[in-house]
């Protein structure tokens, strides 16, 4: 007598094929959460590589802040109190930097590089932090490292950072590390004590204003909590208690990307998709201020890991049209493995070093073009 059991697919055919497609839907969705997780996507979250928690009670840290330039700047109490000795790397000097007094007598056989920045100028990845390519600069012999990066910051600071201070500093060459994961700015950003950056909290860094701040359409953030709910409600599925297809969305990092995908595509506005970047403006005027003073100027371009393994001519062209007039430099064989996994995605000691390396070389040429003119 034959089985019939053996032959379940032919009696139910639309059962067996519902079954067999959910057997492959759930492997599916199984290995693009792994695969997600992997380029830095978190379950809620709008944006890869955020770091960001919920916060029953929201507590401001301090670590950073807008001073009464419009600077945002290290908190040198916070870093005080992690290092009461004030020793390297954590030591901020009076104006909120992670370097020497900008007045120090510098050492007259050094050359004197003014460092501009965000978190990767900063030395976010190093570990420790005299790991960072800042502080191996400044530890070689020919070099004093003036390093104003600060996490978080942009052209627009970078700018207001030169205008300040570069004739203090009095500077042999201007280098600015440039990210390309978030320096290229669609909107000027207004230099004002008015306003917080980014509020520092145990949730994470909250960002001080609404995307419609820069193009004068809102007024910024008058508090981090305030900063919260609108991070919360715009960027993050956490608080849709009432919205049971968001909050089911907001535990998978695969529910999550596909409903911001949909939400980006159905509320896009074209008009914005060839708008060219202004960060270029901000450049010009640093190299017209370090041309003025008689300094040299480089422009440190620092692609993010998913750019890292193109060729170092891809990456210089995809980036010389954005930043028209501007001489772009960046270290060839640069490969992923220089890099943190994702959501970090900052250089690794490795990185740091390598950067250094080619910084320092790349010095060592431009000083000697520039003592020959």
């Amino acid at each position: 007598m034959v089985d019939s059991g053996k032959y379940f697919f032919r009696r139910h055919p639309k059962l067996t094929l519902l079954v067999f497609l959910l057997s492959v839907g759930l492997v599916t969705f199984y290995f693009t959460e792994i695969w997600l997780r992997y380029l830095g996507f978190q379950p809620g979250l709008a944006k890869r590589g955020w770091y960001l928690m919920p916060a029953d009670s929201l507590v401001e840290t301090h670590d950073f802040y807008t001073n009464s330039q419009g600077l945002y700047v290290a908190n040198p109490e916070v870093f005080y109190r992690q290092n009461p000795q004030n020793e390297p790397p954590y030591c901020i000097n009076r104006q909120g930097f992670r370097t020497g007094e900008l007045d120090d007598k510098p050492d007259t056989s050094k050359k004197t590089v003014l460092l501009l920045g965000d978190s990767f100028a900063w030395g976010g990845g190093a570990e420790p932090l005299e790991r960072s390519f800042a502080d191996l600069l400044n530890q070689q012999p020919r070099y004093r490292c003036i390093n104003t990066g600060i996490p978080g910051t942009d052209p627009a600071q970078y700018a207001e950072i030169a205008r300040l201070y570069l004739q203090e500093v009095k500077p042999d060459v201007v280098v600015c590390a440039f990210f390309t994961g978030n320096d290229l700015m669609y909107y000027p950003r207004p230099i004002s004590a008015d306003y917080q950056l980014f509020y520092w909290t145990n949730a994470g860094a909250l960002i001080g204003y609404p995307p419609d701040f820069l193009s004068g359409k809102a007024p910024p953030f008058a508090s981090a909590q305030e900063a919260y709910r609108f991070i919360a409600n715009h960027y993050t599925l956490w608080n849709n208690r009432h919205n049971p297809i968001k909050l089911f969305c907001a535990h998978f990092r695969t529910t999550t990307l596909i409903w911001y995908v949909l939400h980006s595509l159905l509320s896009a506005n074209p008009s914005g998709w060839f708008k060219q970047p202004v960060s270029v403006q901000y450049l010009r005027q640093i190299q017209d201020l370090a041309f003025q003073n008689k300094a040299a100027f480089v422009l440190l371009l620092i692609p993010t890991i998913d750019e890292a393994d193109l060729s170092q001519h891809k990456i210089i062209n995809r980036y010389q049209s954005k930043l028209p007039g501007i001489q772009l430099y960046l270290p060839p064989n640069l490969h992923s493995d220089y890099y943190l996994p994702m959501p970090n995605g900052h250089l690794n000691n490795a990185g740091h070093r390598f950067y250094a390396q080619y910084l320092t070389a790349l010095l060592d040429s431009v000083m000697q073009k520039h003592s020959d003119r």
